[in-house]
């Protein structure tokens, strides 16, 4: 009896030892919607008030859409970052295709939000940006953004009247993992304070942010997605918490050690099983 409850304490232990590193978030949109249905009116994910909603500035565009499938990220040391569901396929033929997601309650203190990226190699405009109270594209409304600019295909960090540096220039038509912390009086002179994170390590807090500006307020309660391309960006996995932890749940890369213990558990259960045959 003894030994039996041995091999079940062993095999649970290697079966727990794979699973993946979860943490809660205040807001979690995995676009887990039907692919190709049209994305203003979709209400779907957790921590939102209300559905996608959206417009046109300038020449009326395309309808930004569901992807087909969704992106993915996995780090140097090769741990994965939790995904499901599809992505938002935005893309434009003129002027600015624009959404907004109001979150279900507004953000105050320190906040960090990731999301997935497929930028393309453009050159045109697509970004996400943090507003504040209003759709307004003015400061103190509009707060912060990761966005590609018409000069280079790099994704840059952005404020009202002001474009930090220098650009991060990923590899065409490969996904980015972007991070931004935000705290509340941790700029220069009490304003707020915006890091940005490049596809980090997802087992470890960043602490070298490749880039940083002061903004506005670190305060928001909505998002926004913007395209003025006609080729097609992908978004995907938007989150919003309270720590890193909380926006970049992850699936460990198993130690060797791990694997062992993985199949020393399995053949507890396969003799667990003989005995009870």
């Amino acid at each position: 009896m003894k030994r039996s409850w041995l091999i079940l304490l062993v095999a649970a232990a290697s079966f727990a030892a794979v699973l993946p590193v979860v943490a809660g978030t205040t807001a979690y949109e995995s676009f887990d919607y039907t692919s190709g249905a049209n994305l203003w009116g979709q209400a779907g994910g957790s921590g939102w008030s209300g559905s996608w909603r959206g417009r046109n500035v300038g020449t009326t565009g395309a309808t930004p859409f569901v992807a087909s499938t969704g992106l993915s990220y996995t780090d140097l040391d090769g741990n994965v970052l939790t995904t499901s569901g599809l992505a938002a396929a935005v893309n434009n033929t003129g002027g600015t295709q624009i959404g907004f997601r109001d979150l279900a309650s507004g953000r105050t203190g320190e906040t960090w939000v990731s999301f997935l990226i497929d930028p393309a190699a453009s050159g045109n405009f697509i970004g996400l940006t943090l507003y504040n109270g209003s759709d307004d594209n003015s400061s103190p409304f509009s707060i912060v953004g990761i966005d590609q600019r018409l000069s280079s295909d790099a994704l840059r960090l952005t404020t009202i009247g002001t474009t930090a540096g220098p650009d991060f220039d990923p590899i065409d038509d490969t996904t980015v993992f972007a991070v931004l912390r935000l705290v509340p009086g941790g700029g220069t002179g009490g304003l707020g304070l915006a890091e940005v994170y490049y596809n980090p390590m997802l087992d470890a807090v960043p602490t070298t942010p490749f880039d940083f500006i002061d903004v506005p307020t670190a305060s928001f309660d909505r998002i926004r997605i913007a395209a003025t391309i006609s080729s097609v960006v992908l978004y995907d996995e938007f989150r919003v918490g309270d720590t890193f932890f909380d926006v970049a749940p992850y699936i460990p890369v198993p130690e060797p050690s791990v694997c062992g213990l993985f199949a020393v558990g399995a053949l507890g259960f396969m003799a667990l099983r003989r005995r009870k045959d």
